[in-house]
């Protein structure tokens, strides 16, 4: 599946290429940006980058994560976690030898999440955003880009 972002003055909008998904993201889409004006991100759309978060081969979650680096601040949206569990969000950034930790997180009962998120040190080049249980890497991120 194909996802472009593109940016501009006027905001943001997601392409997505594909059939029977394509309803669906542009619904989580539209909930994403209602959770960007709830945090503040609305007007700052031409430094916010979108990332897509694949599981690994076992696992089942579909995610998308949008960034602002200007803010270091990020919104996430995860579909198909296990409830009762706790996900930590590790973020690698080409300026730092290990990962920043992003919070901890607990989905609903549903398997769902949607939240803001806020790294615990400033980054300058995040590349990967990968969401872990312990040392297990549940899913990994693809960038989109700005």
């Amino acid at each position: 599946m194909a996802i472009i972002a593109l940016v501009g003055a006027r905001g943001w909008h997601l392409w997505v290429a594909a059939s029977s998904d394509c309803d669906r993201l542009l619904v989580e889409v539209d909930s994403l940006r209602h959770e960007l004006k709830e945090s503040g991100l609305n007007n700052l759309y031409d430094d916010l980058r979108i990332f897509s978060l694949e599981s690994n081969p076992e696992g089942s979650g579909k995610a998308l994560l949008a960034w602002s680096q200007r803010n270091q601040k990020g919104v996430l949206e995860i579909l198909n976690l296990s409830p009762g569990q706790s996900y930590e969000l590790w973020i690698e950034d080409t300026d730092r030898a290990e990962p920043v930790n992003g919070g901890t997180f607990l989905p609903e009962s549903k398997g769902t999440l949607r939240a803001p998120f806020f790294p615990s040190a400033t980054l300058k080049n995040p590349v990967a955003f990968n969401f872990k249980i312990g040392d297990q890497l549940i899913l990994s991120s693809s960038d989109f880009g700005k």
